[in-house]
């Protein structure tokens, strides 16, 4: 009876996060227009597009060598994002393998995607214990951690949201309520889609279409 109380209180925990990530993201949308031309295309479910595509900030944290990486490093590169954490017993296991498969589908038509992995725990996700957990994952995933009120910054501008929770024991442990939305992000360093557990197909469609614009010149 328990667990299944644990259950419906993930869940209720899940879609108001998804909730209020959506209200963030089209305040975010409203204060954006008319600062560049909208891409009109037809939102799959559970998609949303930036419209118009939002210019994010440059922000730097530590990657999973325990080397400085900015964001900007992938301009030129097409990348999908997700907040997440080593720790995570429900939201991201299914998310990092959603990504996991998008992105071999897409090698597989020749386009290059890269898979950005954020942190929202760096008090336990240090560079080494990033690395192990995206060892089965490489290539093509960078994993990225640093202090949490510079991560809740930078997923504040991709309309993410996290927090501690509750301790889970008597000895510290503690999960990290987060969204789950995956951000597709174009090699413009602008954010072109939001993903909330949207079908791989779906993901790999939108992203696929990014991939394959031309650069204007």
């Amino acid at each position: 009876m328990r667990s299944r109380q644990q259950r419906r209180i993930q869940r209720w925990r899940q879609a108001w996060l998804g909730i209020l990530a959506l209200g963030i993201a089209a305040m975010a949308s409203a204060q954006a227009a008319g600062t560049a031309p909208a891409l009109k295309l037809q939102d799959p479910p559970r998609t949303q597009f930036a419209q118009p595509p939002l210019l994010l900030k440059d922000f730097e944290l530590v990657d999973q060598d325990a080397r400085s990486f900015k964001f900007s490093q992938l301009r030129g590169q097409t990348a999908l994002v997700f907040f997440g954490f080593t720790n995570c017993p429900n939201v991201c296991p299914p998310a990092m393998q959603l990504l996991r498969q998008v992105r071999r589908s897409l090698q597989q038509q020749d386009l290059a995607v890269e898979v950005v992995f954020i942190s929202v725990d760096g008090e336990r996700d240090t560079p080494a214990v990033i690395k192990q957990f995206l060892e089965p994952f490489m290539p093509g995933f960078v994993g990225l951690t640093g202090e949490p009120k510079l991560v809740k910054d930078i997923a504040t501008a991709f309309s993410a949201v996290f927090f501690r929770g509750m301790p889970t024991d008597a000895v510290g442990g503690y999960n990290v309520e987060h969204t789950s939305q995956v951000y597709l992000v174009d090699r413009d360093g602008r954010m072109r889609a939001t993903f909330f557990n949207a079908p791989a197909a779906d993901v790999e469609a939108v992203t696929a279409r990014v991939v394959r614009e031309r650069v204007k010149k």
